[in-house]
């Protein structure tokens, strides 16, 4: 995992905390320290949920979330 998808992921995890449902992409560009597009921040989920560290449901809005590892897994 780069740096870049671990600030995603845990943008992901801490809304999902506080929440109870996944961001949106532009709630995630809100919550990261550095400026980036939204393409930038959807291939960084979509490779989050390619290794399998976040999981959603194709064609629903905000239902990405972590997909229960333990956290010292991934960190």
């Amino acid at each position: 995992m780069t740096p870049a998808q671990r600030e995603v992921f845990l943008a992901i995890d801490g809304w999902w905390k506080m929440y109870g449902y996944g961001p949106s992409l532009k709630n995630i560009q809100y919550l990261l320290d550095k400026p980036q597009s939204l393409a930038a921040i959807h291939k960084k989920v979509q490779a989050l949920k390619r290794m399998g560290i976040c999981k959603g449901v194709k064609h629903q809005a905000r239902s990405t979330r972590p997909s229960g590892m333990r956290v010292y897994q991934i960190i």
